[in-house]
């Protein structure tokens, strides 16, 4: 996915001077070539208290930009989820570890300003984190 026609970006450059990109042939900002999940599910054999699932959950995040005029590189990384869960009767019952190995990526760069030119020769990135590790779980009851 690229930009196909010509349109000109502004912003600065590192010293402050106005500058203008043609984004022609550019990819979209935040969107990576590739990019999936891979998921796993067992189901143990249903025992007389509930039937027990354990799940593994892998997502992909590809290399993709950061800026409009495609100067900052945001980096790929990938994250595991594990998960199990226990059916019984109505009740169902779920714990998931997300972020498993506690994984640093970046999702965007900086969400709160209206970048369109990166300075790829910056000393720091502002960008929006993945999430940390984090354990969810849940309890539910079906009517």
């Amino acid at each position: 996915m690229e930009f196909t026609s010509d349109a000109f970006v502004t912003g600065a450059d590192s010293t402050g001077k106005p500058i203008a990109v043609n984004i022609k042939g550019n990819r979209p900002v935040r969107i990576p070539e590739t990019f999936f999940t891979a998921s796993t599910l067992y189901k143990f054999p249903e025992a007389s208290w509930g039937q027990l699932a354990a799940n593994v959950d892998w997502e992909f995040t590809g290399e993709r930009s950061g800026d409009e005029a495609n100067r900052i590189t945001l980096p790929s990384y990938s994250q595991i989820a594990v998960g199990l869960s226990l059916s019984s009767g109505r009740f169902r019952y779920r714990v998931q570890v997300q972020n498993l190995f506690d994984k640093i990526g970046f999702t965007e760069g900086d969400p709160r300003t209206a970048l369109l030119i990166g300075d790829p020769n910056a000393a720091y990135l502002n960008a929006r984190t993945i999430g940390p590790r984090s354990i969810v779980a849940s309890a539910s009851f079906s009517f």
